[in-house]
């Protein structure tokens, strides 16, 4: 089955040849064919002279068909009857012949050879490491150009005529000449000394009129190289399958790769902002701390600290500041705030001396006020300048 596939499907160029064996010399009629589905195109016709000469014009990768005619090949057309092909050999053991049968509804074609005669010839070619992948004998093969040729249906080449319409044949083993015409075949155009090969060709692809007794022979010799080839196309579906695969799993990854970026990235600020949350946190904790365990323990006690020191002060005096509990150093981002605790600082300005002086002697009155400090105390422009701290 492998086998019967690849030959058709797999194998795209092929060499059909039609050998003519003569007393004088071989003739080999090259056809080069490439096959695409189902449209055939001949590539090359070539008539070459002795067997080492076709050596050196073949390709060892290209496989080749063989389609023999000439000496020692027995063509009879024969009436349906038993035993016809005792007949033709008088009895002769037909195990020793290569037999070729094309039935038809009242006649039969046969050819034949012995086979010692033909394996000198098929055994050359694959000793070179060359693949057969299949061989025909005799003219009876051009039924297969039936469907092809414009009436008459006659073929006629240097070594026989052969009349398809009338099924008649006759051979001139001892032509001479070398006259080439051009038959036309469907849309190409086949010269007539390579008309057998094509014909060759296309039993190759439909062999279900002919009969052999030799197809056991073929598909030996063909089975290793369509078995490679079948492997070989495989072999490369198989690896081009798995690029495509790697290449989608890279992509995913790539994708999963990104994603997993971007949660990472985001899971990272929200830890940060996590720690400043904890540390804002703890800096309220110590500020409330502070403030708990200082004499403005609450807001009440705080408003009324803030109203005794507006009460008090004189209408020259105009407080430019008022902090309580200040901080030790400025505050900076994400930084622990230190402050002082149960100290007030005021600046202020005023145009009179004497009021920055009354209102001191008033602070030191209050109880809560443990001490007044007059930190800074400068005359600036017409007008005296003062920073007080006061001790809670």
């Amino acid at each position: 089955m492998i086998q019967t596939f690849a030959n058709k499907y797999l194998i795209k160029e092929f060499y059909s040849i039609h050998v003519h064996i003569s007393e004088k010399e071989t003739v080999y009629h090259v056809l080069r064919l490439k096959k695409k589905q189902s449209k055939i195109t001949i590539l090359e016709q070539e008539s070459i002279y002795g067997i080492d000469q076709l050596f050196k014009k073949l390709q060892k990768d290209v496989p080749v068909i063989l389609a023999f005619t000439g000496k020692k090949i027995i063509s009879k057309i024969m009436a349906i009857e038993a035993n016809y092909i005792d007949k033709i050999l008088f009895n002769k053991d037909p195990e020793g012949y290569y037999i070729l049968e094309y039935p038809k509804p009242t006649k039969t074609l046969v050819s034949l050879i012995r086979k010692d005669d033909l394996d000198s010839y098929i055994n050359k070619i694959l000793q070179k490491g060359y693949t057969v992948l299949d061989f025909s004998i005799g003219p009876f093969i051009l039924e297969s150009l039936a469907p092809l040729l414009m009436e008459p249906k006659k073929i006629q080449t240097t070594e026989f005529e052969y009349d398809l319409t009338n099924t008649l044949l006759s051979i001139n083993d001892n032509a001479e000449s070398n006259e080439t015409q051009e038959i036309q075949v469907g849309e190409d155009i086949i010269y007539n000394t390579h008309i057998l090969g094509f014909a060759g060709f296309l039993c190759f692809l439909n062999p279900d009129n002919i009969e052999k007794n030799y197809q056991t022979n073929i598909d030996a010799y063909s089975e290793s190289f369509s078995y490679k080839k079948a492997f070989t196309v495989m072999g490369k579906g198989i690896l081009v399958t798995f690029l495509i695969l790697l290449s989608i799993s890279y992509m995913v990854k790539s994708v999963y790769s990104q994603k997993s970026s971007e949660i990472q990235q985001e899971a990272m600020l929200n830890a940060q902002v996590l720690d400043q949350i904890a540390t804002l946190k703890k800096d309220r904790e110590y500020k409330t701390s502070i403030i708990a365990n200082s004499s403005l323990g609450s807001k009440h006690e705080l408003s009324f600290y803030i109203a005794q020191i507006a009460e008090g002060l004189p209408e020259t005096i105009l407080l430019e500041k008022l902090e309580v509990f200040p901080a030790k150093k400025p505050i900076n981002p994400n930084e622990k705030i230190r402050i002082e605790p149960n100290i007030i600082e005021i600046e202020g300005v005023t145009p009179s001396n004497s009021s920055v002086t009354q209102w001191v002697e008033l602070l030191n009155n209050y109880d809560w006020i443990k001490k007044v400090e007059v930190s800074s105390y400068a005359f600036v422009k017409n007008e005296y300048k003062f920073k007080l701290n006061l001790y809670l």
